[in-house]
């Protein structure tokens, strides 16, 4: 077999042009670059610096101090025969490979969202919250002035990438994340001009990233933003406006993918974690609401973990339990039986019928089954277990005046239990102050509360005994709860970074190895 042929250009020559672009002598490059009578001479430069890089780049040569981005040279370059597609892998000195290196295309992307995104405002007040540039990074339009004002930064931007577009760019440029322009603007720009303008030029709204998320993925990817890390801070006094404001999704972003027939909804990246996994994730339920309509289907199952070496499938409805704002709540209020109102949030669609599905309903089955075989006298109405649990309206009313004695009579208040349970039991925990600690929770609704003690409650109570099995399907919604909210949406101990050396697509949903790729060499890069 014949050896592979590898073949790499480099831009090394530092030219005339070059040199006047770095000093800043714009007049000067302005006349190497009409004088110039081949087209790969504007391609030339110092490894990535190449002329088109050193105009949009906005960075020094030494990496540390801003440069004056100019336009107008730029759209002079790609009018005398520039390659817009043309860019040089980042190294170190030559001799390690960093990174593909950027296009103009993506230069300009990554500017325009530099512009517009805004950390700490929502989507509608990114222009108000930054209405000028910064004075200190210089900007020449393509009108030779300097721009000093957002608008025009931003309308200049999108007049150079339509002239891109018309020199033949790639929209579907992959970074060394294989994210392509759409990615980056999904992402990380609060506005949405660009998304509409690549889509019709071409770019794939499907193409997937080194994550196996597609664009509309990325939107929803919890792990595509710091959310883990706010997650970290759960005192009562910390600020959780950033968190409250990066958790909702931009509805018109979404509803710009929704809006393409062309987008696949139900797309699952490299955990098999879909939109509307993750919408659950983020406590987003009007993005949940709009995939619904728009077909997204409720009973795939994504990757959750158990520990950093294992993991398993839950569909969306399950993964409720584990969602962030859940988790955000209770971290520092330590009312943790407050985990059971999680899926209650979206009693209005499990009403609609969105989840009443004989998958998810054969998916109770075998956690009932599996992880609770105390209460297999429920499978036989798994269907209708999913409305006892989940549903408001299609929930009986018996259940739900079970709800509320249970919580009164065995978690707000454990008084009764007194009258079931030796005395000495209460002596030293389980009693309501107790119950604020996760460890003792778990053990109290896990090992005291069972079949026995909701018989002799309701023999208490002088309720009826057919009330039982309403008990035991509250108590099943309490255990599960416990055992779903210790599931982590990203694998612990810097999980964000580990994603992508992991292969997941294990059809064992609670595999206890874990298949990781130690990477590939710099030569496979060549």
């Amino acid at each position: 077999m014949a050896a592979g042929v590898f073949h790499v250009e480099f831009g090394i020559n530092d030219t005339q042009l070059t040199r006047a672009l770095e000093q800043g002598n714009y007049a000067s490059a302005e006349r190497y670059i009409l004088e110039n009578s081949q087209s790969s001479y504007l391609d030339e430069g110092c490894y990535q610096r190449t002329p088109l890089f050193i105009c949009l780049c906005g960075i020094a040569e030494d990496g540390d101090r801003v440069k004056c981005r100019n336009f107008y040279l730029a759209k002079l370059m790609l009018e005398r025969g520039a390659d817009v597609n043309y860019r040089v892998p980042v190294t170190f000195y030559g001799c390690e490979y960093l990174g593909p290196g950027k296009t103009c295309l993506e230069l300009l992307i990554d500017f325009y969202n530099e512009i517009t995104r805004c950390d700490n405002c929502r989507s509608e007040d990114w222009v108000e919250s930054s209405p000028s540039w910064d004075s200190q990074e210089q900007v020449i339009g393509l009108n030779r002035q300097l721009l000093d004002n957002t608008y025009d930064i931003l309308e200049d931007i999108e007049k150079l990438i339509f002239i891109c577009l018309a020199n033949g760019c790639d929209v579907n440029v992959r970074d060394g994340n294989r994210m392509t322009p759409l990615h980056r603007i999904t992402i990380s720009s609060y506005e949405n001009k660009l998304l509409h303008l690549l889509y019709e030029n071409g770019a794939d709204i499907n193409g997937t990233d080194i994550h196996g998320n597609t664009p509309l993925l990325s939107l929803c990817d919890v792990a595509m933003y710091d959310i883990d890390d706010d997650l970290t801070d759960n005192s009562p006094s910390s600020s959780n406006s950033s968190l409250d404001q990066l958790l909702p999704i931009q509805q018109a972003k979404l509803d710009f993918f929704l809006s393409k027939s062309d987008t696949q909804i139900n797309v699952q990246n490299n955990l098999d974690q879909t939109p509307l996994f993750h919408c659950i994730m983020r406590g987003d339920v009007t993005s949940c609401y709009k995939l619904l309509l728009s077909g997204a289907d409720p009973t795939l199952r994504g990757v959750v973990w158990e520990t950093r070496r294992r993991k398993r499938k839950i569909s969306p409805i399950f993964a409720s339990f584990l969602s962030i704002p859940i988790q955000q709540t209770l971290g520092w209020q330590s009312t943790h039986y407050k985990l059971t109102a999680a899926p209650q949030r979206y009693s209005h669609i499990v009403d609609a019928g969105h989840f009443t599905k004989k998958e998810i309903a054969q998916e109770l089955v075998e956690y009932i089954e599996n992880d609770f075989p105390e209460f297999l006298e429920l499978r036989p109405i798994a269907g209708a277990l999913i409305h006892l649990l989940f549903g408001r309206t299609t929930s009986t009313l018996s259940q739900l005046a079970t709800r509320c004695v249970f919580q009164n009579s065995l978690i707000k208040n454990t008084l009764c239990l007194q009258r079931i349970l030796p005395v000495s039991t209460f002596k030293q925990k389980f009693l309501v102050e107790d119950l604020e600690h996760f460890d003792t929770y778990e053990e109290y609704v896990c090992l005291i509360l069972n079949r026995t003690v909701l018989k002799t409650l309701i023999n208490l109570l002088n309720l009826p005994q057919d009330s039982l099995i309403n008990f035991e399907v509250e108590l099943l919604l309490h255990q599960m709860a416990v055992k779903f909210s210790k599931y982590k949406i990203l694998r612990p101990d810097n999980v964000i970074s580990d994603l992508s050396d992991e292969s997941v697509h294990s059809s064992e949903s609670d595999s206890s190895n874990d298949s990781l790729d130690e990477g590939d060499s710099d030569l496979e890069y060549w």
